[in-house]
Formats: C-alpha cells, structure tokens, sequence
C-alpha cells in the first residue's frame, strides 16, 4: 500500500505537505490552532511516524468553501469556491482574482491558460482569457455543477436540471439528455467516449452523438474520472465506488463509509480521491485504501501534476502537497 500523506504521530514520511489555510480574521486562526492540536489524538496510519511538527503557513485571504481545483501547469493553478472566489497560484504565490460574480463557483477546467471556464451557481459560465474573466452567455439558469472538455472548441457543463450543454467555441448549446436527476460531474477519455454521472445515481455515456445511460440505481454519485477507456471509476455517497472495465460497471471496495466527491490520476496505477470529512483514498492499480483523515472538513477538490498535489475544501483549506 502507497502512503500518501504524513502528519506528525499520523503517517509514514513517504510525503510531506505544506498546509496554506485562508482565514480573515483572529478567530479563525484560533480556530485553525485548535483543528491543528485536535490533529495530533488521530490513530498512527503509517510505520514511520515522527513527533516533529512540521512547517505551517497562513496567508490572509477568503475564508470561503473552495469547491475545486484545476491547473495548466505548476505556475497556473485556479481554486474557485463561495461568493465567486477564485485565488491564483502563479507558483510563487496566491492571490485573489476578480470573478467579476457572486454566485457560488462549483467547477474550473481549461484547454490551456489562456481559455479557462469555471461554471456555478444560477447559470453562471464565466470564461479567462489569461488576463481576466468575463461572463458568457447561458441557455438555461440552473445551477452548473461541471465543466470538461477535450480541447477549445469542444467543452462540456453539466447541470442541476440533468442537463447537458456544449461549447463549440463559439456559443453554449444545451444537448438533448435522458437525465432529469442533477448531473454532478463529467470526464471522457476521448471526443466519443464520455460519462457523467448524477444524483440519481445513474451513469450516461456519450458516443460522439448520444448520451444514453449505461447504469441505474446506485446511490447518489458524485465524481467521474479515469485514465481511458477502460479504467473509469464513479464515486459518490456513503462510500460508493464503481469501476468501468471496458466492458461493464462493477461494485468496488473503496474502504470507506465517506462521500467521495474527486479523483485525481497520475497513472492507471496512482489515483487519489477526496471526501467528506477530511477523507483522502488511493488506488494502486489493484485495490483502493485509506491514507489519510486530512481535516474534520469536507474536501471537494483535488489536481496535481507530477509530484505536487493541491487539495481544497471547507474553511478556506487549500492544501500544497509534495509527493516524494
């Protein structure tokens, strides 16, 4: 089993992190001093642990929910979240861009750094040049929930109303969808090879012409994402894991009774997940476990890129990890 993270008494050394937690004002430092000292009484779940703490950083910024993380590279990484916060990271430093909204952001994706698109709450689809972000126009007002795509002329978003919309470069049209349950997120290997899965449970596929679902009554699900077209995983509520052979959905173990709410993949054989309550899982090609309880808050998002991680979650979290 891969160990992923290390805290002091928690975890073996196989990675160190850094912890940047946004908080505006006193109390919320002291609240973070408290999560800090509540971390150390959580069960060994690593062989070399140590008792030497390590380094934390706090930065004044917005104490906001931050929903999810995206980057084009280790000096372009986006975290949107509540209130229309986006903070920039250009590899040295974070900062807060002007959203120019005030709707909860839910999702962020691009094609490179000059063509990023996060999506969220009444409609709202706002658009980065690579200088600044501007609105775009929506056929529906419901809220988005998910954005990806496969290049700048072919991106997806996904809605609460189980619906579907493509951007083909120039305009957002809504795609006829057999869902009437929320669509929570979307992935696809290829331009004719796509799922996103729902709230109702069910999992669509799209061929390059139609979506069609291709299973029913799982529990809620909340993330979709692999590495091709034979290694799919869905996660959703109550620990829920589905894996995708190529061939069929199947039942898997995740080890947790958690929601899950975000993959992230290095390789077919190292993909990490986040949850609620501070949960982080890894697979390792062969079977999922628990590596750690990172925090008592949610954690919605999670990218990386080679041997940086960046998590994100409730209470402004925003946590840098470096995998060794």
């Amino acid at each position: 089993m891969k160990q992923f993270l290390k805290y002091p008494g928690l975890l073996n050394s196989s990675l160190s992190y850094r912890i940047r937690l946004y908080s505006r004002n006193a109390f919320n430092l002291f609240l973070v001093a408290f999560f800090l000292i509540s971390l150390s009484t959580c069960t060994d779940l690593g062989s070399d642990s140590t008792s030497q703490q390590d380094p934390v950083e706090r930065f004044p910024g917005p104490n906001e929910y931050f929903n999810a993380v995206w980057g084009s590279g280790a000096n372009d990484v986006f975290v949107v979240g509540t209130s229309g916060t986006i903070m920039y990271n250009n590899g040295s430093e974070w900062s807060e861009m002007d959203s120019g909204v005030d709707f909860e952001l839910t999702d962020v994706w691009g094609s490179s750094r000059e063509n990023v698109f996060a999506v969220g709450k009444g409609g709202t689809i706002i658009h980065y040049n690579g200088s600044e972000w501007s609105g775009m126009e929506s056929p529906v007002e419901k809220n988005m929930d998910g954005v990806w795509g496969t290049g700048e002329d072919n991106i997806y978003v996904v809605h609460s109303g189980g619906g579907i919309l493509h951007y083909d470069g120039n305009e957002w049209q809504e795609m006829a969808s057999p869902e009437s349950q929320r669509l929570n997120d979307i992935w696809g290997s290829t331009p004719d090879d796509i799922y996103a899965v729902s709230s109702g449970g069910e999992i669509l596929h799209f061929d390059g012409n139609t979506w069609e679902m291709t299973s029913t009554g799982n529990p809620p699900l909340f993330s979709v994402s692999g590495t091709s077209s034979d290694q799919v995983f869905a996660a959703g509520s109550g620990g829920t894991m589905l894996h995708f052979d190529g061939s069929e959905w199947m039942a898997a173990n995740s080890r947790t009774s958690e929601g899950i709410y975000e993959f992230w993949s290095k390789s077919e054989s190292d993909i990490y997940a986040v949850g609620t309550n501070g949960i982080v899982i890894y697979y390792d090609g062969s079977e999922w476990e628990v590596q750690a309880v990172l925090t008592k808050y949610d954690l919605s998002g999670i990218w990386g890129l080679r041997e940086k991680v960046y998590v994100v979650g409730g209470f402004g979290t925003i946590q840098e990890l470096q995998l060794k």
